[in-house]
């Protein structure tokens, strides 16, 4: 059950860094597209 338990926090830390990375590749081409 340990395992499962470190997966599933593995998973959520991943999914967050994904998360984040895409707002922020979305706001630098927001940012981009405001600036042209």
């Amino acid at each position: 059950m340990a395992g499962v338990a470190c997966l599933k926090l593995a998973v959520m830390q991943l999914l967050r860094k994904a998360i984040l990375a895409a707002v922020s590749l979305i706001a630098d081409h927001n940012n981009i597209a405001a600036l042209i």
